[in-house]
């Protein structure tokens, strides 16, 4: 872990955009702070000097994520980090390894300019909650970014997707963010915030971990699980913080539905990744719905499923919607070349392009042959044997993995056979 550590910061020491981008946002911060202190000065100088401080931290702290997650992809592509594949060395150490590597390099700019900032204008929000957020902040941005270019390989001339969205999902954080500085924020928005921030971060952790796992490992495992403690524990810090008016079910109802949906989506990219052989360890035998698989993902996603339903508010609905989910993911997932490996990229681009098609052809139909568009269109009143119909056909298009799970992984089976 010292040694993939110490090797990051040595590659971020040779990026010359970085290291000036680093000493304007290090010198506009040292200006500003002078000139805010001195009376010699039109107040609004330290305040234009500031917020260009503020915005080069920014992109400053951006790029360093964004530099991270290519590198990744880099290695991907050359197979520098087989060795984390071929060797004892763990997928979490390395993870952890280079997380660490950018954070240290992203954030102590940020802090500094956010110091700065309140050393100048009338503190209206404690410095420990506002610094610890924007750790948050950049530590949830940087493992998602870097958990969706462990899955990636570096190709030239390549658009970057994955940090594009991560970049963009950054500017209402940052806006919450650097919203402070105008109000007090409470003790219950700080905690929500920051639960929220870190249960982002638990997430990106766990993608780095899955992406960067061998295929012949049980990889979704660790994943699986953060996913359902997220879910849990999520809804029960909302409760006690900002979200008091709600009732806990409803709010862990509503999160095990999302849940479920994850689970279920996440089994069909599972497949493209997955060896054909997944060498079960024996902690994971025992939480055998956590392990990698599309039969182990439907069980799991059958349970959370089951109790979100008993948890809503609105049954019918809810059953409804994950009933033709089951359904749609069912059809991509026999879609696969199985000799190739290769993605059921039509299935999921019809289904895809589908729903929303008959989203928008409702509003052109009649209002009294509407039903029959809301029929196939999720998030809708579904009657119960329309429910019962997606639901069946749904679980016959999975046969085929429960079939092999039972050959697998039930007790005493695999030795009958």
């Amino acid at each position: 872990m010292l040694s993939v550590f110490i090797k990051e910061l040595r590659q971020f020491s040779h990026s010359q955009t970085t290291i000036v981008m680093l000493f304007v946002s290090v010198m506009l911060s040292i200006v500003a702070a002078v000139t805010g202190n001195s009376d010699k000065f039109n107040k609004i100088l330290p305040w234009l000097l500031a917020a260009g401080a503020q915005l080069v931290s920014g992109i400053y702290q951006l790029t360093v994520i964004a530099i991270a997650g290519s590198r990744w992809k880099n290695e991907n592509g050359d197979g520098s980090i087989d060795i984390v594949r071929t060797t004892p060395i763990s997928p979490l150490s390395v993870t952890c390894a280079k997380m660490a590597a950018t954070l240290l390099v992203s954030y102590p700019a940020f802090a500094l300019t956010t110091i700065t900032t309140l050393s100048i204008f009338p503190k209206q929000i404690s410095l420990t909650h506002l610094l610890v957020t924007a750790f948050m902040q950049t530590t949830s941005i940087c493992a998602v970014s870097l958990g969706c270019a462990t899955f990636q390989e570096r190709k030239k001339g390549s658009f970057d997707w994955g940090m594009l969205a991560a970049i963009i999902a950054a500017f209402p954080v940052v806006s919450m963010v650097f919203q402070g500085f105008s109000k007090t924020v409470s003790t219950d928005d700080f905690i929500a915030a920051n639960a929220g921030l870190a249960a982002v971060s638990a997430f990106g952790t766990a993608l780095c971990v899955c992406g960067t796992s061998p295929k012949s490992s049980d990889r979704a495992f660790v994943l699986k699980l953060v996913v359902l403690f997220i879910a849990i524990a999520l809804p029960i810090t909302y409760k006690y913080t900002s979200m008091k008016h709600i009732s806990t079910g409803k709010l862990l109802g509503t999160s095990l539905f999302f849940a479920a949906v994850f689970i279920l989506a996440g089994a069909l990219f599972e497949r493209t990744r997955q060896s054909r052989r997944v060498l079960s360890n024996k902690v994971s035998k025992l939480l055998f719905l956590f392990n990698t698989g599309a039969a182990n993902s439907f069980f799991l996603y059958l349970i959370l499923s089951a109790v979100a339903i008993i948890l809503s508010s609105d049954r019918q609905t809810s059953a409804g919607t994950l009933a033709k989910i089951l359904f749609f993911t069912g059809i991509c997932q026999i879609s696969r070349d199985k000799k190739e490996n290769k993605f059921p990229f039509i299935a999921c681009v019809v289904t895809v392009v589908f729903i929303p098609a008959a989203a928008l052809a409702r509003y052109f139909i009649a209002e009294p042959n509407k039903w029959i568009v809301d029929l196939i269109l999720p998030n809708t009143e579904t009657p119960i044997w329309v429910t019962a119909v997606f639901a069946l056909a749904g679980t016959a298009l999975y046969a085929p993995f429960i079939k092999t799970f039972i050959k697998q992984y039930l007790p005493g089976k695999a030795k009958n056979d």
